[in-house]
């Protein structure tokens, strides 16, 4: 067990082992005293002039670790972590929010090592406003990672997943967004960003303009204006411009969905990024065309209009975030 516990708080475990560790952390009690020990030794080793109750903020966040099983937030992977990252991150994975609200100033954040991490839980958006005035819708599954002196020697921060900027203007001190390969640079703009990974990072600009490009290649930067979007490569490779066609990029957060004979493999792919569903359908239906503008539906009542409006749709289930849809082709 020590062994295991010391091999979590050096994120030295495999994806599934990790996933595996900390669904036995909720129930288990001697698992739950060895974490804590070891956290106990770790603190007086690198800082032994101060105290660190494991005790007093298992005893605060446990009960609603036991309620429900948060969405871990992860820090990206370093060769090594001082004790004072590791143990803040293992009070993010036990809070499961708890310390974040609206912002850093009134509710503390999540402080870890000089720097600040606000997310959201799996069906979770959530509005930070930063120490700058920037305000931050945050998607779901996403993270936000604030670095050292922001706000004051700098305004960068990393983003992994989505999130829309409307970020506060000041000419001297850019705002710098790390976005998985990608690197984008403000003065004062409103955007939306995706950056997930393993995935493209997609950027939707609503007002101003926006420097963007690998941020490994300070050659491939270039600058988006309003009404544009741009999409960087998995990989880097590519970074491809053009004319924002789908309005429905931030239905995520606006809640406002608009089709326009739209085909339903389009259709389909939009109220999965806006409810964050999975979508299984017949390939004998993506070509049927849907017409609708929708404001503020939740995803059942979009799924119940989208039935009785679409005759071809014969059956809808729905278990947890996986939607299956059956129904036959359309006369188009």
């Amino acid at each position: 067990m020590e062994q295991l516990v010391a091999k979590y708080l050096a994120n030295d475990l495999e994806e599934n082992e990790r996933l595996a560790f900390e669904r036995q952390l909720v129930e288990d009690d001697a698992l739950q005293n060895e974490l804590k020990a070891q956290l106990d030794l770790l603190y007086l080793i690198e800082k032994p002039q101060q105290q660190f109750n494991a005790n007093a903020a298992w005893e605060k966040v446990a009960p609603q670790l036991k309620q429900k099983q948060a969405k871990v937030v992860h820090m990206p992977s370093k060769p090594k972590y001082s004790f004072m990252k590791i143990a803040a991150t293992l009070l993010i994975v036990l809070t499961a929010g708890y310390f974040v609200n609206d912002y850093i100033a009134k509710d503390g954040g999540a402080t870890v090592s000089d720097e600040t991490i606000f997310y959201t839980t799996t069906n979770g958006i959530k509005d930070v406003v930063l120490p700058d005035g920037t305000a931050v819708k945050l998607n779901a599954n996403s993270t936000l990672t604030l670095a050292k002196d922001f706000g004051k020697g700098n305004r960068n921060v990393t983003l992994t997943g989505g999130a829309n900027f409307d970020v506060t203007k000041n000419p001297e001190l850019p705002f710098i967004i790390d976005a998985s390969t990608g690197v984008i640079e403000v003065l004062g703009t409103s955007f939306d960003l995706e950056a997930y990974e393993g995935k493209e990072v997609e950027l939707n600009v609503t007002e101003g303009r926006v420097k963007f490009g690998h941020k490994a290649k300070k050659e491939t930067e270039e600058v988006f204006t309003a009404g544009e979007r741009a999409v960087l490569a998995t990989d880097g490779s590519k970074l491809t411009r053009e004319k924002v066609k789908n309005k429905n990029y931030s239905a995520w957060w606006t809640k406002r969905l608009e089709f326009d004979n739209a085909p339903f493999k389009e259709v389909f792919k939009d109220i999965e990024k806006a409810y964050n569903v999975t979508i299984e359908y017949s390939e004998a239906m993506e070509n049927c065309r849907y017409n609708a503008v929708l404001e503020n539906y939740n995803l059942q009542e979009f799924l119940e209009t989208f039935q009785q409006t679409n005759l071809n749709i014969t059956s809808v289930t729905t278990k947890d975030s996986h939607i299956k849809l059956e129904g036959f082709a359309c006369n188009n």
